[in-house]
Parts: C-alpha cells; sequence; structure tokens
C-alpha cells in the first residue's frame, strides 16, 4: 500500500467515524432512549473502537484521535445508561 491510499484510507475512515460518533452522542444527548437502545448505541461504539484498531494496525498507525472520539460516544452511551438505572431507583 502506498503512502495515498493510506491517506485516502485514514480520511474515509476519520470522516465516518466522526459522523458515526457524531450521531451516537446525539442520540444519547437527547434523554430519549430506553435502555435497550441506549445498549445498542454503546455497542455501536464498541464495534468502531475495533474497527479503528483494525485499521490502525493495517496503517500503522496509531489513529489516538479517532479512538478517543469513539471512546466518547462509547463512554456517552454507558453513562446515559448507568442514570437511567439511577433514576429508576436500580443499584447497578
Amino acid at each position: 500500500m502506498d503512502a495515498d491510499a493510506a491517506r485516502a484510507i485514514r480520511d474515509v475512515l476519520t470522516k465516518e467515524v466522526q459522523e458515526q460518533a457524531s450521531q451516537l452522542l446525539d442520540d444519547v444527548a437527547k434523554g430519549t432512549l430506553n435502555e435497550n437502545r441506549l445498549n445498542v448505541r454503546a455497542q455501536q461504539a464498541q464495534e468502531l473502537v475495533c474497527r479503528i484498531d483494525l485499521y490502525s494496525n493495517i496503517l500503522g498507525e496509531g489513529l489516538e484521535g479517532l479512538k478517543n472520539v469513539a471512546m466518547l460516544a462509547k463512554s456517552a452511551a454507558a453513562a446515559a445508561v448507568m442514570q437511567d438505572f439511577a433514576s429508576a431507583g436500580v443499584c447497578a
């Protein structure tokens, strides 16, 4: 793989991660998702992290910034689940 191909892949991945993480954060921020849907969002964010790890290995780049964006989305979904538990009076 040449440098141009690696850059093109990184650019596409960056755009996808930013869009997906933004959508996940928007969904969580609305506060209208039930526990199951929040768990789905957390799983989607984890899948995004795994995808970034895969491309990080393929490209030989850390892609730490992208990982941080995906982890933020995952953390937000997990926090919303915990808040949902707390508001329902369930101890986690």
